[in-house]
Formats: structure tokens, sequence, C-alpha cells
């Protein structure tokens, strides 16, 4: 009986170099989103364009499919996600921004509340809050997660945003019946306090030198000038306060003051109001359901309106503008760059064009969103943290092995070498990334370390060689080498691949169009092919099974998405299953292979014998045919 691969089959193909390429407008989102709103003033604005760039899956990680996560910060390379969870999960994990790989997780004891975090310069900042004198703020080690230090708040069972931190102190809302207080941010002492009302769900706004806060619809301005004393060294006070009117719906504000050009922009549970700075009046007023803190930039408004939409409005004067329109309840922020709004609720999220309101993509998850160097992190209310990248904002990979396999199966060890040869006088430097079958990082063992990136090295016509462990759970899915030196690069690669024992070796095969592969299937032998998709779109691919008398034995269309690959026996599903069930006589012929509208896809076959389970590779050819 002919000799069966595992599930995870060897396919094994190499995609020849190619450019580097990049979208003519490439987006400019570079930063680090430090805390809510992108900024203690929360205005939500993240200065830069997405241009004409879609958003595309970078990686996923699943943290605790037990709770929601909160809006994460990001900064050092890292994302600081914590969860939103009474009282069970008090993680808080750091993740690496570009491959989501966990950097360290801290377990907090027991708590009502682990507080979303906010980044400054190499730590973090954030609350768990419990109740009476059993909650603390924290700053912690952004490299570690080692506490710095710990200083202590009063709380009944309160949740909090991020804190605010700037010009030395660290602003959180605390006290057992509501609250402002500040902590000096070097050792965590308590500079001052004073009571407020007692909601939760918010935090301070800095700007200006000036604190402002909101809670039941007061709004106020705290600066230095008081008399100082031993509870308040530094001599905060109030200021002004302006009472907005409060229409009462539960001890949650779920927003915050926004300010922008000596404005303070706020969204009660009826209103959209705007404040003067200078004055403590108010400016102009919008009474709708608003919901939610809102944004501000380049003289507008956005906030949250009637669950399902966002509105805009003149800042000078609350003149209406237009609406982004949603079909889910959106929550959270809203985030506005030079080019684009973004707005998420549970389950999507929304990207508009911010001139003429019209969406411009819509993305299958949702959660509290942040912005960072080209990504896009979505915090998910299922316990997973996602990453978005902009298509077009990484350049193609020079070679592309689309299928790895690494892993025991039984006692036997499953390895995947890569070995690359620098063919010039230059030196070359780069990395080397592992992929599931979807294109997002795939974790494998190299000399004992879990890595899904790992960089190589190369002086003038050298080589680097490096293996897979083969130990863990057995996995495949596809290897990307890019080059820091992109289309000048001369690296060439070649894979060896070793399952249950036996070994193919390929070399690179160019990425094209179409292509044909020789089949074949009968007791002693039988094929597989191998489809990867390189491109950052879907494509769509015609299949062809072609008998050795030039007759038409099947045809379909595969769809691919970006970064897909299959790879499959022919008479296995997504191939050509309802052919061989029927067709039982050993067959020969050709597969031919074409990518639609040109796009540039890499095949390959692979004959496994069944005497002995020995692999032969068949690189395709060029299909002259269509």
């Amino acid at each position: 009986m002919q000799r069966r691969l595992t599930s995870v089959l060897v396919l094994v193909f190499v995609a020849a170099q190619f450019m580097g390429l990049c979208l003519a407008a490439a987006p400019s989102l570079i930063g680090e989103w430090r805390t809510f709103g992108n900024g203690m003033a929360h205005t939500g604005y993240f200065p830069g364009r997405m241009s004409d760039s879609r958003l595309v899956l970078a990686w996923e990680k699943t943290l605790d499919t037990s709770v929601d996560l909160q809006q994460v910060a990001v900064g050092q390379g890292r994302v600081y996600v914590s969860p939103y969870r009474y009282p069970t999960v008090t993680d808080l994990w750091a993740l690496d921004e570009q491959t989501g790989e966990q950097v360290w997780n801290r377990k907090l004891p027991e708590a009502s509340s682990i507080n979303p975090p906010t980044y400054v310069d190499g730590y973090i900042y954030l609350q768990r809050g419990n109740h009476g004198s059993d909650s603390q703020v924290l700053c912690l080690n952004a490299s570690t997660g080692v506490t710095r230090w710990s200083a202590p708040f009063s709380a009944q069972w309160d949740h909090h945003y991020a804190p605010a931190v700037g010009d030395g102190r660290v602003w959180v809302r605390g006290g057992g019946y509501g609250g402002v207080q500040a902590n000096r941010q070097t050792d965590g002492a308590q500079l001052f306090f004073t009571d407020l009302e007692q909601y939760d769900y918010w935090t301070p706004t800095i700007y200006n030198g000036k604190i402002y806060t909101f809670t039941k619809g007061i709004v106020r301005e705290f600066g230095r000038g008081s008399t100082a004393t031993q509870a308040n060294p530094e001599g905060w006070g109030e200021r002004w306060k302006l009472d907005l009117g409060w229409e009462w719906n539960g001890y949650e504000m779920n927003s915050v003051a926004v300010a922008h050009e000596n404005r303070i922009y706020l969204v009660g549970n009826h209103y959209l109001a705007a404040v003067s700075i200078a004055t403590g009046a108010e400016a102009w007023r919008k009474s709708h359901p608003f919901k939610y803190a809102p944004a501000v930039a380049n003289g507008v408004v956005y906030a949250i309106f009637d669950k399902k939409s966002v509105r805009a409005y003149r800042a000078s004067d609350g003149e209406f503008l237009g609406t982004y329109a949603a079909d889910t309840e959106l929550k959270w922020n809203v985030i506005v760059t030079d080019d684009v709004l973004v707005c998420s609720s549970d389950t999507k999220t929304y990207v508009f064009n911010l001139a003429n309101f019209q969406v411009l993509q819509t993305l299958p998850h949702g959660g509290p969103a942040s912005i960072s160097n080209n990504r896009l992190f979505l915090a998910g209310q299922d316990g997973v943290m996602r990453a978005y990248r902009f298509a077009g904002a990484e350049p193609f990979p020079n070679l592309v092995f689309p299928q790895f396999v690494n892993g025991a199966a039984g006692s036997t060890a499953n390895r995947t070498r890569i070995i690359l040869r620098n063919n010039c006088g230059t030196a070359d430097t780069g990395t080397v990334q592992f992929q599931d079958p979807n294109g997002l990082p795939a974790s494998v063992e190299i000399a004992g370390q879990p890595v899904s990136e790992l960089n190589y090295s190369l002086g003038p016509w050298s080589t680097f060689d490096v293996s897979t462990d083969g130990t863990g759970t057995l996995q495949s899915g596809s290897v990307a080498v890019l080059s820091d030196r992109r289309s000048s690069s001369k690296i060439e690669g070649t894979e060896i691949f070793d399952l249950l024992g036996k070994f193919v070796c390929i070399d690179a095969t160019p990425l094209r169009a179409a292509h044909q592969v020789y089949v074949s299937r009968n007791q002693s032998e039988n094929t597989g092919v191998a489809i990867y998709n390189p491109n950052e779109h879907e494509v769509q691919v015609d299949v062809e099974l072609l008998a050795s008398t030039g007759i038409r034995a099947g045809f379909l269309t595969l769809t691919l998405a970006p970064g897909q690959r299959i790879s499959c026996f022919i008479q296995e599903n997504p191939l050509f299953s309802a052919y061989f069930a029927s067709n039982t006589a050993p067959f020969h012929g050709t597969l031919n292979i074409w990518a639609r509208d040109g796009n540039a896809i890499s095949v390959t076959g692979l004959i496994q014998k069944a005497s002995d389970g020995a692999l032969l590779a068949l690189p395709s050819s060029p299909n002259p045919y269509r």
C-alpha cells in the first residue's frame, strides 16, 4: 500500500529573488503610542498619513481567552498589555512589536482591576486597583517588568484609564470616594491629592503645565500657586471649575478631558462641549447622545454619536461637518491621522477617509485601538492581541521558502535547514522569518530557543547555515528572507528538508504568473503540489489537471489570501479529490497553474516513492499555454 506523508506535507519550494517593492505613496505613521489618546492631552491624534495602503494582519497572540484586553501602550519595540477581568487574571504582558512574541509576563496579586498602562522613557505606569489601602500606583521597568516603585492610593474596587505622566509627575484617579492624585515620577512619593466626585473610568489630562479633570459633568483646572504644605509640597490647587451638567447613568465616566489649542473638549452623557482654558467659560455645545472621549486634530472635533457613528464638528464654533457611519456599536477611543479616522467596536474596526467620510476598509476584529510605527494594534475582547501592518510599508522578501516542517513525529525529529549564500563582495545583513500557513509569525526552536525571526550576517562571498531543532509539536509554514540591502542584495538560498528521515534539497525557482508541474499518481508514487501567494493582496489562481493524452481531467479556481500557501497531494482538497475518487487508474499528466491579473506566485511539486518514502523535487517550469 502506498505510504502516505503526515498531514504536514513535505512540499518544499523556494521562491527566487525579487525586487523590494513599496507602494508609490507609503504610509508614514511613525512614532510610539504611549497612553490613552496618544499623549497626555488625550487628543487621539497620530501625525502622519496612511496614504493608499491597506491594513493586513501581521500577527496575533492569544493571551487569555477568559479576559477582555485593554488599550495597549507601545514603547521600546514592545507592546504592553493588561487584562480587564475581576479577580482571577492579573497578568501584564510585554510582546515584541514586530512579531507578537512574548518578551515578559508579570503576575500581580489578585485585585479588582489591573488597569491600562502608560509608557514613558523606559518605564510603564499603571494602577492595580482593589479596596481600601490595597491599591497601588506602579512603576515597572519596561524591559523586564520588574517594579521600580509602588505607591498606595485609596479605592473601592474602581477601574481607571491609563495614568497621565509628565513634568516629573504621575497623575491618576484616586481616593476611596473619588479624587485626583499626583506622585513623583522618580520614586512614587505623593505630591498632591484632593477629593472629587466618586466616578471612575477616567484619567487626568496634562496640558501646558496644568491638570484638567472631568467628573460628573464638572471640568476643573489645577495649577501650582497655592500655599505649600507637607501634604501638598508643590502648592497645587484648583484654579477654576465649570459645571456643564450631568444626567446620572451610573458611576462611570468613560471619558476624559481633551486639551487642544487652549480649549478643553468634553463628552458628557448628553452633550459635546468646548470650554475656553483662558476663561473657564463654555465656548459651544452640541446636545446629542455622545459617548466616550472625543478626538481633535487639525481644527476638527470627532465624537462617537448615537452608538454607530462618529460626527465631525468644526473646533472653532461647533459647526457640523459630517458623519462617519459604522454598522456595529462603537466603543472606546477614536484615532485621527492626517488622512484617516479609525474607530472600533467589539468585533470590527473601521478605517474612514477623513476628507470624504467614506469607509476605506473594515477589519474583522475589534477592541481598543492604538497606532505605532506603521502598525495598528487591536486589544481583542476575546483575549487575543492583534497587530495589523500597512501593506506596502514593508518590502517583499528577497527569498521565500513557502514551506518548512519542524517538530517531532513519534521519536523522529523533523527539521528544516536554511542555507544562504552571499554572492558578492559586499556584506549582507537581514532577517529570516518563520511564518504559519496564513503568513503570521510561527515559533520554532533553534539552538533550544523559541524564535519566529532571527538575524543573519553574511560577509563577502560567505555562507549562513541554520537548522530548526525538530522539537515541539509538528508544524509547517513558510520562511521569508529579507535583506537590509533590498534589491541590491545578491543572496541565494537553498532549503534541505528532513521529514521522517528522508531528505530533499531544492534551490530557488522564479516567481511568475504561469507554471507547469509534472504529476504522477499510481501504486509506486504520488505527487503533491504547493502554491504560495507572496503578494499583499488576494490572488485568484486557476488550476487545470491535464492527462497525458492532452485531455482536461479537471479545472478549479483557488483564492489565496495575502501570504497564504496551500500544499496537498493532487487527489486531496482543495485540488482534485472528486476526480480521483471516481478515477482510480494510474494517472500521468500535467498541472497547469495561472495566477490571474499577472500576479506572481510560487509553485513547486514533489513526488514521494511508496516503497521507502523517498522524496524527489519537481520544480515548476514556465507555462506557455494561455
